[in-house]
């Protein structure tokens, strides 16, 4: 593995103002239930991309659109604070800050609703994708967006292709790493020609899937409680971003993304604390998962 250097991971998302309730069940359609308490935070799966990333290898650039209002101000110095680089968040006069609304159980379970705001104009350039090695991408900003990045960057390309959509032809061809649920595979039956996919699979752990054949799988690791699964998804796949981006072994990097994914379940932020990646690579040499 390389002794440089960390890489630069730069992440194209969305930024959102997250307003969590914590509540004992979610509820159904038509049903009102009261919640202990609502909890305001930094949000969007680009902003927890890029948060992990940040924390995991040092550094992160996120790329995205916040509105010219307090929210905005506030996400720009949320994000600064877990290391990342905001030079190439804009702030955008005539949309406000995206918003998530996020309902959260008793046992961790989750349900969200988003409004988009100012990230419908979330975009990146040749000047802000730079000199990063990897580019991570999902689909809370328009689609358009997501494949003319991936078609100008010359590095690594990272998709989570969620909220689940039909991935265009291009960047199905460009990417070399998707990464989804169990049931984002089954709605997705393209991503059986992609190089490389990712496929979490929750309390069972996750596999590696090429061109269709499951190459790797590896059950998760015990945790004493889910207290969230708000953020594991997106520490999952910053992980195996950032490992796959540091040339660590597939089978080794998929570790290392569940055993964060472990830590993010037991954290209730969106943004869980996580430890320098040289961490896990050391956790994983002295009891590697058979």
């Amino acid at each position: 593995m390389p002794t440089g250097p960390e890489p630069l991971i730069a992440v194209l998302g969305s930024i959102n103002l997250d307003l969590t309730v914590e509540v004992e069940t979610l509820p159904r359609p038509g049903q009102t239930v009261l919640a202990h308490r609502v909890v305001r935070g930094l949000g969007g799966k680009g902003a927890n991309q890029a948060a992990a990333a940040a924390q995991l290898l040092g550094r992160s650039r996120m790329i995205g659109a916040v509105g010219d209002d307090a929210d905005g101000i506030w996400l720009r110095e949320q994000l600064e604070g877990f290391g990342v680089d905001v030079s190439a968040v804009e702030f955008d006069d005539v949309l406000p800050s995206g918003m998530a609304l996020i309902g959260v159980d008793r046992v961790g379970e989750n349900s969200i609703i988003v409004v988009p705001g100012a990230n419908a104009h979330a975009a990146a350039s040749r000047s802000t994708l730079g000199d990063a090695d990897a580019l991570m991408l999902q689909f809370e900003i328009p689609i358009e967006e997501v494949v003319r990045a991936a078609d100008q960057f010359e590095g690594f390309v990272a998709v989570n292709p969620s909220p689940s959509q039909r991935i265009p032809e291009s960047l199905l061809k460009r990417a070399d790493l998707f990464v989804v649920n169990a049931e984002e595979y089954r709605d997705m039956p393209e991503l059986a020609d992609a190089a490389l996919v990712a496929v979490t699979l929750g309390a069972q752990g996750a596999e590696l899937w090429e061109r269709g054949r499951k190459t790797e799988a590896l059950e998760a690791f015990p945790v004493s409680r889910v207290v969230s699964t708000v953020g594991a998804g997106d520490a999952f796949f910053a992980a195996l971003t950032c490992a796959l981006a540091r040339a660590v072994p597939r089978r080794a990097a998929l570790e290392i993304a569940c055993r964060v994914a472990a830590v993010a379940v037991e954290d209730p932020c969106s943004q869980p604390r996580l430890d320098k990646l040289e961490c896990y690579l050391e956790r994983r040499a002295s009891s590697p998962r058979r």
